[in-house]
């Protein structure tokens, strides 16, 4: 269960010492925003989630699809399953992608992981990046800074600061065949 009713105050953001970019594809940020608004826009309002795949090129990640899980969703949190974390894990190895990115809602402009966002995030592998976005998504991603962009890194999310995450992520036409994928109705 994802969510920020239980929250910490005061993460010292970061900056890697990488030289990492996020190369994002205009197709998936509108596929993105569209899920986040619906949930959003449910009565009562509710946080959503979207699972970001892609290819990495050199020191380049190419985020080329985007996938709606299955979630019990509600206004503070959101849960996901094994099926639908299972089906993914399927799509990711039948299309050669590599899972590169959580991007969920929150009810405001709070953007931080809460202790349960921290906890209960499918798939904490090292580097995966989770993207927490103000206000069920009403302002869309982009500039992303208005974003919580965050970072598993050493056991833990780390909250990335704005410098980084304006110089790194970017949009851009992906070199690769976008995929579109909502479980939710299939």
């Amino acid at each position: 269960m994802a969510g920020w009713l239980n929250t910490r105050r005061g993460s010292k953001r970061i900056t890697p010492k990488d030289d990492l970019e996020y190369v994002i594809a205009q197709e998936v940020i509108d596929f993105t925003v569209g899920v986040l608004r619906e949930y959003g826009d449910r009565r009562p309002p509710a946080e959503g989630v979207v699972y970001w795949a892609g290819r990495r090129r050199g020191n380049q990640w190419y985020i080329c699809a985007a996938v709606a899980p299955v979630v019990e969703a509600s206004r503070y949190g959101f849960q996901t399953g094994y099926g639908t974390n299972g089906r993914f894990v399927s799509f990711l190895c039948d299309n050669d992608l590599q899972y590169v990115s959580q991007v969920h809602s929150h009810p405001s402009v709070w953007v931080d992981h809460s202790v349960v966002d921290d906890q209960e995030t499918a798939f904490r592998t090292e580097g995966l990046v989770s993207i927490v976005v103000p206000s069920f998504g009403r302002n869309g991603i982009f500039p992303m800074k208005q974003c919580g962009v965050h970072v598993f890194l050493k056991g833990r999310f780390k909250r990335l600061t704005n410098k980084y995450v304006v110089r790194r992520f970017r949009l851009e036409e992906s070199p690769y065949p976008i995929m579109l994928k909502d479980f939710r109705n299939e």
